[in-house]
């Protein structure tokens, strides 16, 4: 599909793409992609800050800043065990959390946790 322009996935309970993994399929196989959104739920390992970190640090590069412009943002809870990862502005028609809510995010204004489209 070299040609696609725009592409949205949602992705629950599977192993995790992180943003190192997407960069690869999306510079070899999407190179004309433009418009990117997803949405996974991941089912967290033990120390789920640790993991968050761990996703966020590899979308925190210059083909996802800078070239593109695409922001992440992780959602957890701490007495839950998953970790919800989505690119901002937030794409999709529900959003389900266990409160209280903990985020962080790869944007520049990080606190703005109300971005959605």
């Amino acid at each position: 599909m070299p040609n696609l322009r725009q592409l949205t996935v949602h992705m629950k309970d599977e192993a995790c793409i992180d943003g190192h993994q997407w960069e690869h399929i999306i510079r070899n196989y999407l190179p004309k992609l433009k418009r990117f959104k997803f949405n996974m739920e991941i089912k967290s390992i033990s120390n789920k800050e640790q993991e968050v970190d761990r996703l966020l640090d590899s979308f925190r590069n210059r083909f996802w800043l800078e070239e593109h412009c695409w922001f992440v943002r992780c959602h957890w809870n701490l007495d839950g065990n998953e970790i919800k990862l989505c690119t901002l502005p937030y794409a999709f028609d529900y959003f389900c959390s266990d409160f209280p809510l903990i985020s962080k995010s790869t944007h520049p204004r990080g606190e703005n946790y109300s971005s959605y489209d």
